[in-house]
């Protein structure tokens, strides 16, 4: 059986996952927090309180420590905080903080006979320091996209789930897998009228059939059109980040939390100004953020705009993601070498042209932690 302590005492980082998993984890038993941070992380303190009040826990206004390196003065602010609660009713979480707070902690927490552990974030543990002889403890904590932007300090402007059509999937399925289909309806949205023949002679006896089934397009007259707005949009590309999402979704093994078009603000450190970002899909596996972008056009005629989006994903997944996150552009074309040399600077993981063809084993080894 674990250790529960009623109340965390946790030294802030500017990564929120190692302090937010323990105390949402039900196992430990977690119903009160004391927060203690550095100035330089008050601010990443304030993002972490607000998460956790917002899961019912009780968390005492946040301790700054005014001088974080003066180590008489941290035992003296510990043994204040302690003196306050009996013998083994509070657990320490030193992962966070500089060294001379984890040593005060430690120090504080022995001697009081309170609980102190580590968050090891290779292996998603906690690994107890005291009460010795405990047990590692895996952790299972519930986690949410919302809770852990809220914890990175990231106001969510919306999020969606999809629940696509088992029609519309396996148009998006056959598109992937067929590039005359792309091509025909490309034509379709585009320029009709210069369709080759092949295509036309094709699409009459196989596409054009399972398109208007599945309600993606109309016939008005002599005219096919979309039979939707929806539909416009996802024969114009949407599908791709559709498929994407759903064959994520289908290997739920260690995914956490997955969502499709986030959009989020954010103010980088030291700036005075919000930025905002949207992405495709963002998926939790195994308390590792996982930011997705997808593209179904050209690379050539769209290489300034692919470069932005890869300085972004870039940026995104240091601040979002932290030490773990990762970052993907899923490209039905190949990229050009200066493009995947922009990929490689900002630690962007490309799935590009002829990779696309095993999009899903390559989905699953970004999830299982390998290089896709």
């Amino acid at each position: 059986m674990q250790p529960k302590f009623a109340t965390h005492l946790v030294l802030v980082s500017d990564q929120p996952v190692p302090s937010l998993l323990p105390l949402l984890d039900p196992d430990l038993g977690a119903q009160s927090v004391l927060l203690v941070a550095t100035p330089a992380r008050q601010r990443h303190a304030q993002h972490l309180a607000e998460a956790l009040r917002s899961t019912n826990l009780e968390v005492s206004p946040v301790v700054i420590l005014e001088q974080a390196y003066d180590i008489t003065y941290l035992y003296h602010i510990f043994r204040q905080l302690i003196a306050n609660y009996p013998a083994n009713s509070v657990a320490a979480n030193i992962s966070g903080g500089n060294k001379l707070m984890s040593i005060a902690a430690y120090e504080v927490c022995k001697e009081n006979r309170q609980g102190i552990y580590y968050i090891n974030i290779e292996t998603d543990s906690v690994q107890w320091i005291y009460p010795q002889h405990s047990h590692n403890h895996p952790l299972r904590a519930p986690l949410r996209l919302e809770n852990y932007l809220h914890a990175c300090g990231v106001e969510l402007e919306s999020i969606s789930r999809p629940d696509t059509t088992r029609a519309w999937l396996h148009i998006a399925r056959e598109l992937l897998r067929d590039s005359k289909l792309r091509s025909y309806v490309y034509h379709l949205l585009h320029n009709p009228d210069a369709m080759p023949n092949y295509l036309r002679d094709r699409a009459n006896r196989i596409y054009l059939p399972q398109l208007v089934n599945a309600k993606l397009i109309s016939k008005h007259a002599d005219n096919l059109i979309p039979y939707s707005k929806d539909a416009k949009a996802f024969l114009g590309g949407l599908w791709l980040e559709i498929l994407v999402y759903e064959l994520l979704q289908e290997h739920s093994k260690n995914i956490q939390d997955i969502a499709h078009n986030l959009k989020v603000r954010w103010l980088p450190d030291g700036a005075s100004e919000s930025v905002f970002n949207e992405f495709d899909i963002a998926v939790l596996s195994q308390n590792t953020l996982i930011l997705v972008e997808c593209k179904s056009g050209s690379t050539k005629t769209h290489a300034d705009e692919l470069r932005k989006v890869i300085f972004q994903l870039g940026r995104s997944r240091q601040k979002l993601g932290g030490l773990r996150g990762k970052a993907v552009l899923i490209s039905l074309h190949e990229l050009s070498a200066s493009l995947v040399s922009r990929c490689q600077d900002n630690g962007v993981v490309p799935i590009t042209g002829n990779g696309i063809s095993d999009l899903r084993a390559k989905l699953i080894a970004l999830i299982e932690g390998e290089h896709p």
